[in-house]
């Protein structure tokens, strides 16, 4: 294998130090040796420096770092940052964020299968804390028995997608960015949408590689441990602080997908009932705040208005009018 022929990006912003030693030690620890991995650390303005990780991390196996550093745009912004300064010798692009961790096999295996001829490789995972099985069997979201083993390889637990993963996406989404591997030149030609920091970047860029053409396969096996980060997402459930600012990002990005991405007569009928559900989750959180005498950002409401065309939010206006 030629070396450092696959470039691993990771955004980074952190309050609490010592976090990003336990990403890189499971870089270092991956199969395929060190001299095949470069790694891109892009710092988003972070509180807790890059750079300061880096000098504290034991690096004895040599694992190659570049920092590189951009003013606070968020993770989507970070990633592009990274692929903007891959070399042209490389062949694969593997994320991984700064709070989660790869098992040893994750990217010999990932290689593997984008080698027999794909596109965009993602794997099983757990969540932090998360005890039984791993997302796919525990989520349900993806049918396993529907995808054949990819022919070319005498291994059942290396999958080649079959059907519309912009479907997928919308309706059962199971791929996680820590678990993603991407041939380079799609990672090249198909970027982030910048922004989208409370979510949905990520759904947009799956579905930019689905309509750009991109073939799948996935892991069966659990190769990603995720941690804080992505669990703040399901955190951010009904009734906390973060509820606005999840639903607002669901909404653009669901938004988008429906005006830019997706094609499919039946994802399309799918995306208008789930924006008015969104809308109504808004109307019903509001209200719950106002009921517990809960601070309430107007601004981010209106907001929704403005980029989801959120008429419900009437309804919110004339019960504060009335009270």
């Amino acid at each position: 294998m030629t070396e450092r022929t696959v470039a691993v990006v990771i955004p980074f912003f952190q309050r609490e130090a010592g976090i990003l030693a336990r990403a890189l030690n499971s870089v270092a620890a991956q199969t395929v040796g060190v001299s095949n991995l470069h790694v891109y650390i892009v710092d988003d303005t972070s509180p807790v420096s890059a750079q300061s990780e880096v000098d504290a991390f034991s690096n004895a196996s040599g694992l190659r770092i570049t920092i590189l550093r951009q003013q606070n745009q968020g993770p989507n912004t970070a990633r592009n940052t990274g692929l903007d300064s891959i070399p042209v010798t490389t062949q694969f692009v593997a994320y991984l964020d700064s709070d989660d961790a790869w098992l040893p096999n994750h990217i010999e295996r990932g290689i593997r299968a984008l080698s027999a001829g794909y596109d965009v490789y993602f794997s099983n995972l757990r969540h932090l804390g998360a005890d039984g099985p791993p997302e796919f069997e525990r989520a349900g979201r993806l049918d396993i028995a529907s995808h054949p083993p990819i022919p070319s390889l005498s291994d059942p637990t290396l999958r080649a997608y079959e059907g519309d993963m912009a479907h997928q996406v919308i309706t059962a989404n199971t791929m996680f960015i820590p678990t993603m591997m991407v041939n380079a030149q799609f990672a090249r030609d198909v970027r982030f949408f910048d922004g989208y920091r409370n979510g949905g970047g990520d759904y947009l860029y799956w579905l930019r590689l689905a309509k750009a053409g991109a073939t799948f396969c996935f892991s069966t096996e659990c190769e990603v441990h995720c941690g804080a980060g992505i669990n703040m997402w399901y955190s951010n459930g009904w009734g906390t602080d973060g509820y606005l600012k999840r639903l607002l990002g669901e909404a653009q990005y669901r938004s988008r997908a429906l005006n830019e991405l997706v094609t499919g007569e039946n994802t399309r009928l799918v995306i208008p009932k789930q924006l008015s559900q969104l809308r109504i989750a808004v109307v019903h959180d509001t209200l719950h705040r106002m009921k517990r005498r809960k601070p309430i950002d107007w601004a981010l409401l209106r907001k929704f208005r403005h980029d989801i065309g959120l008429g419900a939010i009437d309804v919110v206006h004339a019960f504060t009018r009335k009270a």
